[in-house]
């Protein structure tokens, strides 16, 4: 007699989905799929109705408080660069310098909106033609207290130039 033969696959055959559980499937993902677009939809509507609340309220909320303050701070940076008198100070800047009859050279103009001042480097042959250089800048009606800030005779060159730094407040006139 033959012993019998023990089958041991403990692995079950594969077998092909059915119709029924393909069907199930899809009807699951068109489910999940309707499922997350309502729910996008309805949270950009409560989204939306919680800014027209918060506008009506005049509450708004830390992100709109944050871009208010730095909109405020644009604006008073624009209001303050439209008050600089520009075209008043270069004209008065440049008939000072074309005054001085090639004595002085300006060589830059860096302004301070904040505290309504200039600081102006210029380059002159000698000290008194940069001295009357600042009493010019004196006279003129846009800028007032010019005072000569610091001055250099610069050995590096031939000519022996002096560099000096003068600052000027401005005037906003209306």
């Amino acid at each position: 007699m033959k012993p019998a033969l023990i089958d041991l696959n403990f692995a079950a055959p594969s077998r092909r989905p059915g119709l029924l559980a393909m069907t199930l499937m899809v009807a699951g993902v068109t489910a999940a799929v309707w499922a997350g677009w309502t729910y996008q939809q309805s949270t950009d509507v409560v989204a939306g109705l919680e800014l027209r609340l918060g506008v009506a309220s005049g509450h708004t909320g830390p992100a709109a408080a944050a871009n208010n303050s730095r909109l405020v701070a644009e604006a008073q940076h624009v209001a303050l660069e439209l008050q600089t008198p520009w075209a008043a100070m270069l004209n008065d800047l440049e008939t000072a310098t074309a005054g001085t009859h090639g004595e002085v050279a300006l060589l830059t103009v860096e302004p301070d909106r904040v505290r309504q001042r200039l600081k102006l480097t210029a380059e002159a042959r000698s000290l008194p033609a940069a001295l009357q250089y600042v009493q010019s800048l004196q006279q003129h009606p846009s800028l007032h207290d010019a005072l000569l800030e610091s001055h250099e005779i610069r050995t590096d060159v031939a000519e022996r130039p002096v560099r000096v730094q003068i600052v000027a407040n401005w005037r906003i006139t209306t």
